[in-house]
């Protein structure tokens, strides 16, 4: 993401993201048997409302030097609310799943989170709205956001690392998240599976596309909003994007 997006809002929401943050009822943990969704919702991200996070992302991301980052300190000073205090500890589980590989790119130190990867991760797991969650995807996905485009095309050269670090967070991602935090005692799926998974990740966005885009090559940024919000909106959820690849590999769900 480019520093001119960094520095400014891109999210079209009407809500005042600038006021106070508060935070969400929690999740009710104990009802929830599918261990990668129970590590998912043990996370503060759905307690926080997308458009409100995405706003502290850029001010923390600011606050770095628009460089791309963001620090667990960064995070905290903007997102100071009960749910986000583990932020303050360099070892949580919280802390340790931003600070893991998933989260880089090239160059980023041991301290830093890729604000990118970020944003796509609240994308999947904050709280808010299908047309909330196309509009911020559609921000990522073009540099500037709604201001300096227009269009959209179908094959728009950013899609295909957002869609691949979609597909990592629903799957290997969580996978290792969920080992490291202790909620399986042993790997779920073996490497040869989580393979095979990741092997269906082009297929899985063509499925995406079509819907979307159909014979069409590009759409208006309002249409491709309103069609990812109608038509194409799973890709909001890590569960039916891991369902949906599970299919494609004909690999059976396991919980342990």
């Amino acid at each position: 993401m480019g520093a001119d997006q960094c520095c400014s809002e891109s999210h079209q929401s009407n809500l005042a993201v600038d006021g106070p943050l508060s935070d969400l009822p929690a999740s009710n943990l104990n009802s929830i048997d599918d261990p990668f969704i129970k590590f998912e919702a043990s996370l503060p991200f759905n307690r926080t409302l997308l458009p409100m996070m995405m706003h502290r992302i850029t001010e923390a991301e600011n606050k770095c030097g628009c460089k791309g980052f963001v620090t667990l300190a960064a995070l905290r000073n903007q997102l100071n609310t009960p749910a986000w205090c583990e932020l303050a500890d360099p070892v949580s589980i919280l802390s340790q799943t931003l600070l893991s590989q998933a989260f880089k790119s090239p160059n980023l130190a041991k301290d830093q989170i890729d604000s990118k990867w970020l944003r796509v991760w609240s994308i999947l797991h904050c709280s808010g709205s299908v047309t909330d969650k196309s509009n911020e995807l559609f921000c990522i996905l073009q540099d500037g956001g709604f201001e300096k485009h227009e269009l959209i095309t179908a094959g728009d050269k950013d899609l295909d690392p957002v869609w691949h670090k979609i597909c990592e967070f629903a799957t290997s991602a969580v996978f290792e998240f969920t080992l490291s935090a202790g909620m399986v005692t042993s790997a779920v799926y073996t490497e040869d599976e989580i393979g095979s998974l990741l092997n269906y990740v082009e297929y899985l966005k063509e499925d995406w596309l079509e819907p979307i885009y159909g014979v069409a090559n590009r759409l208006e940024s309002k249409v491709w909003v309103e069609k990812v919000a109608k038509d194409a909106n799973w890709i909001f959820s890590a569960a039916e994007m891991r369902t949906r690849l599970f299919a494609h590999a004909d690999i059976r769900p396991r919980q342990c």
